[in-house]
């Protein structure tokens, strides 16, 4: 090309640049969605550092947008987030060394559950639970399953005729700026099922629309005072599942007003309620159980309120544990104090009307072995991890540390006892920390395992799950969880004693018949006595419980079946037959 035609290029060229410039910039402007609200001088649809269109700022704003209800606005994020990722794991690479929590396909499915999607939210969840199980989706599908086989109660929404039209209310001056609104009410519904009811008591459907200029928002205010908005579709339409005694509130999107607008009346006192349904975690007589305290999850319904709960021996009718609930959903974990033998157990809800749901169950319980606190697995817990900032509270993970020193079943090491730790757990506390990390920093200091977490809490809920981390190989050996739906702060204490339990009964201490054979020691326990991949066991031979007798020899598992193990020896050695204790 000649000079002249050179400069003659050179203004197109920049023009194209200038076009090409403007759509890079259309593009990384895309998808951001609707602006932050603000409820209570709380700030939703936010993320902790500037939005970029990642999969990872979707699924951190929707997380934010679901926590205060704006549930059209949270599907639209975890369906941009599904776009870009399709799996849910706990341990999500976003860029480097940086690993974050995404469940988009589980909070996906229960922002679906909340408008009613049922078949779309059980694909999603499922989705989840073959991908990364938990115990938040678990609980979300046997809520559908117990949705779909309530009857429903009312008439069509559609078809009824209006019961009530409302005049125009003008948005009070405490809204930016005023505007006239118009409300019309045109079906409302008795809702009898136990899946559709709230604590704030008996629910009802609402049908109608909202009709106003600018941004012209619907909420209602239940009767404890507690504000919701409505989500309207495009025409300003709506269909909500309110408390009966509620009223509705004109306002903006993100702010309701002051004036109140009644809802109509239907009879209730028509609806028969169901009675109490009460759900028990899977199927544990295949399993053994190490007391004497065991942790049991549980949820219970009842459309006419929680009553009670006990636990009881099915013989004996001995009361094992009591408690009082409330509301109209409950969920949590039962702890049990249990003698060791074949345990035949009776789980009974009580509901307002005292109707009863009973649930026998067969347990087999044996008590952990004496151990001596220098045989204990050593361990190095790492700071909990969340997947966005409000998910935490400060005293969490003291709060669990706490717990699981009570509990005694690991000799941990001060985290802080050595400089060269730093980096690692400055990695850990910016989220930056995958197995391996988790495995380097514990092996710093001699350790076996690292317990390394997550703690997520909702507007109402809060999840706690826990990975055993072996040093040596950087596997996850264990694995536990605790989910409650409904998180008593009186109650905090109890959810991190029982997410301490349950780490436990993923990895007890067992005791056991070691005999050599073939240069291999054989243990006479396995899979149903809760013996994992790489578990050591110590041999002891003397008389008494084995407090002051120390390990002819240490033996790692390295093959497991359902009643019994084969370990290679690792340091001593093995007698011909003597005790086995896990570390």
């Amino acid at each position: 090309m000649t000079p002249s035609g050179a400069r003659r290029q050179a203004p197109r060229l920049l023009a194209c640049a200038a076009i090409l410039g403007m759509a890079i910039g259309s593009v990384g402007c895309s998808h951001r969605g609707s602006e932050p609200r603000v409820v209570d001088g709380v700030t939703y649809g936010v993320t902790t550092v500037p939005f970029r269109n990642r999969w990872w700022h979707f699924y951190e704003r929707g997380l934010s947008w679901a926590a205060g209800g704006f549930i059209a606005e949270a599907e639209a994020d975890f369906r941009r987030c599904l776009a870009l990722r399709l799996t849910d794991s706990r341990r999500a690479r976003t860029y480097g060394m940086h690993f974050v929590q995404c469940f988009a396909h589980r909070e996906l499915g229960a922002v679906l559950v909340q408008r009613g999607a049922l078949a779309e939210a059980e694909s999603e969840l499922r989705t989840s639970m073959e991908q990364e199980p938990s115990a938040k989706a678990e609980y979300l599908l046997r809520r559908i399953a117990e949705r779909r086989a309530a009857p429903v109660v009312g008439a069509d929404p559609v078809a009824a005729p209006p019961i009530a039209t409302i005049a125009s209310e003008r948005v009070p001056a405490t809204v930016a700026e005023p505007m006239p609104a118009t409300l019309t009410i045109d079906a409302v519904e008795a809702v009898a099922t136990e899946l559709d009811q709230v604590d704030s008591g008996p629910q009802v459907w609402i049908t109608g629309r909202v009709v106003g200029p600018g941004d012209v928002g619907l909420w209602y205010r239940a009767p404890d005072g507690r504000t919701q908005r409505i989500v309207l579709d495009a025409s300003g339409g709506f269909r909500a599942r309110v408390p009966a005694e509620t009223v509705c509130v004109l306002g903006t999107g993100s702010s309701p007003g002051a004036v109140d607008i009644a809802i109509p009346r239907v009879a209730l006192a028509d609806v028969v309620l169901a009675g109490p349904v009460l759900r028990l975690e899977g199927d544990e007589t295949d399993r053994v159980l190490y007391g004497p305290r065991v942790w049991i999850r549980y949820d219970a319904e009842a459309a006419a309120g929680l009553r009670r709960l006990v636990v009881s021996e099915a013989e004996a009718e001995a009361v094992l544990f009591s408690a009082d609930i409330s509301g109209l959903r409950a969920a949590g974990i039962i702890p049990i104090e249990l003698d060791a033998g074949e345990r035949n157990l009776r789980f009974a809800v009580t509901d307002a009307q005292d109707r009863r749901m009973v649930i026998e169950r067969s347990v087999t319980v044996r008590h952990p072995a004496a151990q001596q606190r220098k045989l204990r697995a050593t361990a190095l817990d790492l700071p909990l991890q969340s997947p966005r900032v409000t998910a935490m509270r400060p005293g969490d993970d003291a709060n669990l540390l706490a717990a699981i020193v009570r509990d005694g079943r690991f000799r941990f090491v001060d985290r802080r006892a050595d400089d060269v730790l730093a980096r690692e757990l400055q990695l850990v506390d910016a989220g930056y920390v995958d197995q391996t990390t988790a495995a380097r920093a514990g092996a710093r200091l001699d350790c076996r395992y690292v317990v390394a977490g997550t703690m997520t809490r909702g507007a109402a809920d809060a999840e706690c799950f826990l990975r055993l981390i072996h040093c040596g190989s950087g596997r996850v050996i264990a694995t536990a969880d605790a989910y409650a739906e409904a998180l008593d702060p009186a109650r905090e204490r109890e959810f991190f004693a029982a997410s301490a339990g349950r780490l436990r009964q993923a990895f007890p201490v067992i005791e056991g018949q070691a005999a050599l054979a073939d240069g291999d020691v054989t243990l006479g326990v396995g899979e149903r006595d809760g013996v994992v991949d790489l578990m050591r066991f110590h041999l002891l031979v003397g008389e008494g419980d084995g407090g002051g007798v120390a390990p002819s020899a240490t033996v790692e598992v390295r093959k497991r079946s359902a009643s019994s193990s084969r370990a290679r020896v690792i340091v001593g050695s093995p007698p011909a037959s003597a005790k086995a204790v896990s570390e």
